[in-house]
């Protein structure tokens, strides 16, 4: 919401809006005289509103919501907002995917930063200096989101899906609805749709397109390097595939059976490589970033955007990561990516995101951390959500430990750090790990 707020100041409208609390995006938003107010309120709709727009997390029992709609003024989700300013640029590329959006759509971002796009991503990105950039070229690169079908109103000109997986069961029935929500987006489509030849019963999205399918082949579901680099008909895909000892992956791109060029990445885990694979044959078939050799030389300058295996610091010895993980195979791909560093023990607390999240994929929650030494949990972040009262981080941990998982769990982000405080040794890794604010207690264990 805020980078689509400085989008429009920009455009010269006049823009006002309201969170529930502070935060470094209000504080922003102020320094550029967007006018914002702390609360939600009926009193903040004045009647020289035009138009209200609100994220897919405000419901309609929201009182601005209802107060616009009691003075017969328009009132639009983000996702048709974005839709209509993606419709001024002749040239876009939409990123979907249940994971790896922001860090695939990141990456366009670098590979493209010199045709100065315009950019709109679900995190902070060190190289525009926020989740957002205004350009002055006809692209404009973004995230597709498929939450409450966001993405169904976009129609970009190459779009990406990364994979198709079960989660935000709070408004899909399942899997069936999530691959029909997909194929839609896929029929949206103008030029190029860059796809995973890896996703299950591909040609339900894909036949009858009118959009040209490239597909790359992904590698992040655990698999040995033979069947990593057997033949594939993938049109890009990656072969001899080594990690350093950062976890960081080099591999090469072969594009229709021939060797295009090699990659060198500051990025951990065969997820990565999905991303990374996915962002460069987009750009490549757009024919966007002036070539394979300059595409690559970006990509090998590419730190990805914050919280996404972000090193926070050294504490005795011991290094502290953050990691935005929340779905099952999201925290098994962010802790096997963990485990190529090579360090003797590593630690996760995971923060779980949304009671419904939780609750409809418990189980495999529970099987996802065996690629740490020792799992710990605090307390689910609610978001958008009120507790129903039959699951906690504390049943979640109960779980784990009956996997044969070392599993604590703490009350308070102040008993977590205050543990780690006095147990992290030298060589050992802590990931905190969650979409929600878990980060601050790694950010507690590196204070004075």
């Amino acid at each position: 919401m805020s980078g689509l707020a400085e989008i429009l100041a920009a455009w010269g409208y006049s823009v006002s809006g309201s969170d529930f609390k502070e935060s470094e995006a209000t504080k922003h938003l102020r320094q550029l005289r967007i006018n914002v107010l702390i609360g939600h309120s009926e009193g903040n709709i004045s009647s020289d509103v035009n138009l209200v727009v609100h994220t897919s997390a405000v419901k309609e029992d929201n009182p601005e919501i209802i107060r616009a709609k009691e003075m017969k003024i328009p009132v639009i989700n983000r996702a048709s907002l974005l839709g209509e300013i993606i419709k001024q640029y002749p040239r876009s590329v939409g990123v979907a995917g249940m994971h790896g959006k922001t860090t695939t759509t990141s990456a366009v971002t670098e590979m493209l930063l010199a045709g100065d796009p315009t950019v709109a991503l679900g995190g902070y990105y060190k190289n525009i200096g926020g989740n957002y950039r205004i350009g002055k070229s006809g692209l404009f690169i973004f995230e597709a989101d498929e939450y409450c079908d966001s993405f169904l109103k976009f129609y970009p000109t190459c779009g990406v899906i990364l994979n198709i997986e079960e989660d935000h069961l709070d408004y899909f029935s399942g899997i069936g609805h999530i691959r029909k929500s997909f194929r839609k987006y896929a029929e949206n489509i103008k030029d190029i749709l860059v796809i995973n030849s890896q996703i299950e019963n591909l040609n339900e999205i894909t036949d009858n397109l009118s959009c040209k399918v490239v597909t790359f082949k992904g590698v992040s579901q655990r698999a040995s390097q033979n069947e990593i680099e057997e033949e594939t008909k993938a049109d890009f895909y990656a072969k001899n595939i080594s990690f350093n000892s950062n976890g960081n992956s080099s591999f090469d791109i072969y594009a229709n059976g021939k060797f295009l060029v090699s990659i060198k990445t500051k990025l951990t885990g065969f997820h990565n490589i999905d991303n990374t694979l996915a962002a460069f044959a987009a750009c490549y078939s757009l024919g966007e970033g002036n070539g394979a050799d300059n595409l690559a030389a970006s990509l090998s300058r590419f730190l990805p955007a914050q919280r996404r295996f972000e090193q926070k610091g050294i504490y005795n010895g011991a290094v502290i990561i953050d990691d935005y993980a929340h779905h099952p195979t999201e925290i098994k791909m962010a802790l096997f990516g963990a485990r190529q560093a090579g360090r003797q023990k590593i630690i996760c607390i995971f923060q779980p995101h949304t009671y419904s999240r939780t609750i409809s994929l418990f189980n495999d929650f529970a099987s996802s951390f065996e690629d740490c030494d020792e799992a710990a949990f605090v307390d689910i972040f609610a978001a958008r959500e009120n507790d129903p009262g039959t699951v906690s981080s504390r049943l979640l941990s109960e779980a784990v430990k009956k996997t044969g998982k070392e599993s604590l769990y703490f009350e308070s982000f102040e008993e977590a750090a205050a543990h780690y405080k006095k147990t992290l040794a030298s060589g050992e890794m802590l990931i905190t790990m969650g979409a929600g604010d878990v980060y601050r207690i790694g950010e507690m264990i590196l204070s004075h």
